[in-house]
């Protein structure tokens, strides 16, 4: 059996090498994958905007579901934060579907 430390040292190896291998894709796909920006293309600053809210809302979120103790995803918190936001700007036609729906599947 692993002793804690040892456990913890494994898991942080693993965080980090997943982190460098993988980061930059899952990044990547944040960025541009989940919306259509070419309706920003004119304004901006709606698009800067939303992604700020998108911020604060996921992590409001997260930080309620983590001190009321509830398993949360970073990820699928910040991408339904990022389709709350092109719902209400542009409108679903903005969203990649099939993108969300291969993240969702994860």
């Amino acid at each position: 059996p692993l002793t804690n430390k040892q456990a913890i040292i494994i898991a942080m190896i693993f965080e980090i090498a997943a982190a460098y291998l993988a980061g930059g894709e899952v990044t990547s796909t944040n960025r541009k994958g989940i919306i259509d920006s070419t309706p920003f293309i004119d304004i901006p600053e709606l698009m800067i905007l939303g992604m700020i809210s998108a911020l604060f809302a996921a992590g409001s979120w997260l930080l309620m579901a983590s001190m009321l103790g509830w398993p949360v995803s970073t990820t699928h918190s910040i991408i339904g934060a990022i389709i709350g936001f092109a719902l209400v700007a542009v409108g679903s036609e903005a969203i990649q579907w099939g993108k969300v729906a291969g993240i969702v599947g994860s």
